[in-house]
């Protein structure tokens, strides 16, 4: 087996192993709630073998670890911050300044590449900032988007009509 693969199976045992002790989940019960048997949950985090597909759907579904904290060690630990609402309380608190900042209410502007400007709305802007930051995030948009297009193509094509810069 090549060296990098060695050190992403090592690196998610690890990973799953500091996921156990943050639920304080002892070995056989981590097992028991990924449905994975006890040896099989053993070499995942002793870095002997790799979480199949199942182990990594749950640790994300039900536990809600970030995938690219897991595989990759990037981001934080979990998907959904539990944060708190002073957190919320903040963002909120931004977005009011940047309001105010630009002078329309509930739209921000934003400079584009070409040097014109195009009016957002602040929750488009944060989306498009988390996805920035959060490249599954920036995914799981994208494959919405194209089933979207694909389930509602009459809608789509009647709506890039009406708009020709589109």
């Amino acid at each position: 087996m090549v060296m990098k693969d060695r050190s992403l199976i090592q690196g998610a045992g690890l990973r799953l192993k500091k996921v156990r002790e943050l639920l304080n989940f002892p070995r056989k019960e981590m097992a028991r709630r990924l449905d994975v048997k006890n040896v099989t949950y053993y070499k995942n985090e002793n870095g002997e073998t790799f979480p199949g597909l199942q182990t990594l759907s749950r640790l994300s579904n039900e536990f809600d670890i970030s995938m690219d904290w897991f595989l990759f060690n990037k981001g934080p630990v979990y998907y959904k911050e539990k944060g708190s609402e002073a957190e919320l309380e903040k963002a909120q608190e931004e977005l009011e300044m940047e309001r105010e900042k630009k002078g329309k209410k509930g739209k921000a502007v934003e400079e584009t590449a070409a040097g014109t400007e195009i009016e957002m709305k602040p929750e488009v802007k944060a989306l498009l900032a988390h996805m920035e930051r959060i490249p599954l995030l920036y995914h799981e948009v994208l494959v919405h988007f194209q089933r979207f297009k694909i389930e509602n193509r009459d809608l789509v094509e009647a709506s890039m009509a009406e708009d020709p810069e589109q």
